[in-house]
């Protein structure tokens, strides 16, 4: 994992923005590992120097693809003038160290999905079985469901394939939550641009309880949870995550 600081002037019209791409070594997501989005900011118009903060995961700083870049910046609507960009280690506290619950035999694979109307979690309209969490809304959240002003609530497990350290990344552009064993350990419960929330665990085998909860208020709408495996010191995708309820 790295963090990215970048120092910029925010002298655009408001709403205007620029995305941050960057070479990743995560193969799965998109276009086999490149062009993987560390998140957007929006700009405000403000005419000041201000400060981002982005997260990349896995980043491709070595043994870089044939004409690859490490860094893309891709505005819309919007002049850059940025004054530092710097890279450096990202290495977060562990946030949940715990032993798993009681296996069941019974346990099927996949996420019990609640889709709500509204942003509250409050109006079921439909209930699922999602094996994985990679969604990009081009229309409706579901079928005759709406486009904007949505939410959904995944409950059941998360099985790690052995002992070790794993980290979750979270991809959201609106609210966002991930409870992990009765913890809450990612909560972005706020409208926000395109960005990256992530969380370190130290897990043993088994099974843990696990809750994802998302909104849509409005404009795009995706969410993409991604798990990750520490091995020789490099953290390699857990694909497909290992999901049951």
């Amino acid at each position: 994992m790295a963090e990215i600081i970048i120092e910029y002037f925010d002298t655009a019209p408001a709403w205007s923005n620029f995305a941050v791409e960057y070479d990743s070594m995560d193969p799965r997501w998109p276009h086999e590992g490149t062009y993987k989005r560390a998140g957007l900011v929006v700009l405000q118009g403000t005419r000041t120097w201000r400060t981002a903060r982005l997260l990349l995961t896995s980043p491709r700083m070595e043994n870089r693809m044939e004409m690859g870049a490490d860094l893309r910046f891709g505005p819309d609507r919007a002049d850059i003038l940025v004054s530092r960009v710097e890279i450096r280690r990202w290495a977060p506290a562990v946030a949940f160290a715990g032993a798993p619950a009681p296996d069941s035999a019974a346990a099927t694979p996949g996420l019990v999905a609640e889709y709500h109307e509204g942003i509250h979690l409050a109006h079921p309209k439909k209930t699922g079985l999602d094996q994985n969490l990679l969604f990009d809304w081009q229309g409706p959240a579901w079928p005759g469901g709406p486009h904007d002003q949505f939410s959904i609530r995944w409950t059941g497990g998360f099985r790690p394939p052995r002992k070790g350290r794993y980290l979750v990344e979270i991809q959201s552009d609106d609210g966002v939550r991930l409870f992990l064993g009765g913890r809450e350990v990612i909560s972005n419960w706020t409208n926000h641009p395109p960005l990256t929330d992530a969380a370190v665990f130290e897990l043993d085998a088994g099974t843990y309880p696990l809750k994802v909860e998302y909104f849509d208020g409005g404009g795009g709408a995706y969410l993409r949870v991604a798990w990750f495996e520490e091995r020789s010191g490099r953290m390699w995708p857990v694909d497909p995550p290992l999901y049951v309820h």
